[in-house]
């Protein structure tokens, strides 16, 4: 009786099956649109001198918040991934015809060597952070990693590629350059979600008259000793009744109204958090 020999894993398979254990892609990608609304949250948080807990955002909250930023670079990021996919199937056709010539060769090596030049330089400007400090330059590094990567894959296949190297060793390497790409990837968008935090508090300041005007009725007294509210007493004795104007509508969230005064700044402007309950009664406007 004779032995079936076991049926060879390809590389693709062994990527598959270490990528399995530690994350598919849809994980990845659902991480880094929570952590980008997470950052951009935390980040306008903080520059309007207020901590992101206080909002009560849920992962559903920080996922939206993400969407209207993320979806220009999410779409550039798709066109350039489908141009580099159908270059590189233009590439090994003509490797697989014979006639690529010298760009089998050329083509990589400039690509290497961009990609390192590229690397180094952003890695420089990075520790050089006084003298100036690029806030793509993470996604810039990613770029010339998958560069370079793109360029020994071509290199091989044009050579090849090496008998020596085991399905196993390919897709190790494979592997690191997609873990590598992902921890890339979570630095620029943590640098990009923050300055979109902070572009937003500034934002406010500068269109606060855009902010929906909020008139606050309670029949106990708020003690909002804020510039630009004023208080009108209401009522009666008996049934008193206070008004508070000059108030902008920021936000609604985990319970909370969060308001901005007329004249707030980022420097030095308060952010006033009232419940949200039967205790007061708001009314908008312009």
């Amino acid at each position: 009786m004779t032995e079936t020999a076991a049926p060879t894993r390809s590389a693709w398979s062994h990527v598959v099956g270490i990528v399995s254990v530690v994350g598919p892609p849809a994980t990845v990608v659902t991480a880094l649109v929570f952590y980008f609304g997470w950052a951009r949250a935390k980040a306008q948080a903080e520059w309007m001198g207020l901590h992101v807990n206080l909002f009560g955002y849920t992962t559903r909250d920080f996922a939206l918040l993400s969407i209207s930023a993320l979806y220009l670079p999410l779409l550039l990021l798709v066109a350039l991934g489908l141009v580099w996919v159908w270059l590189d199937r233009v590439l090994r056709r003509r490797v697989d015809r014979g006639t690529a010539g010298r760009w089998s060769t050329t083509l990589p090596r400039a690509a290497l060597v961009g990609a390192g030049a590229l690397i180094v330089l952003m890695v420089v400007l990075l520790f050089t952070e006084r003298v100036y400090s690029p806030l793509y330059a993470p996604y810039l590094i990613t770029a010339g990693v998958l560069a370079a990567a793109w360029a020994v894959r071509v290199r091989r296949y044009a050579a090849g590629d090496d008998p020596r190297r085991t399905p196993e060793q390919r897709a190790v390497e494979a592997t690191l350059v997609l873990v590598l790409v992902a921890l890339l990837l979570f630095w620029g968008t943590s640098n990009f979600a923050e300055a979109r935090g902070r572009g937003l508090a500034e934002t406010l300041e500068a269109n606060l008259a855009w902010q929906p005007r909020a008139q606050v009725y309670s029949r106990e007294p708020l003690g909002l000793d804020v510039p630009g509210v004023t208080t009108q007493q209401l009522g009666t004795e008996d049934a008193p009744l206070y008004r508070y104007d000059g108030l902008r509508l920021l936000t609604v969230s985990g319970g909370r109204y969060f308001f901005l005064h007329e004249g707030w700044s980022v420097e030095k402007g308060t952010v006033v958090v009232l419940p949200d309950d039967a205790s007061l009664r708001v009314q908008y406007g312009r």
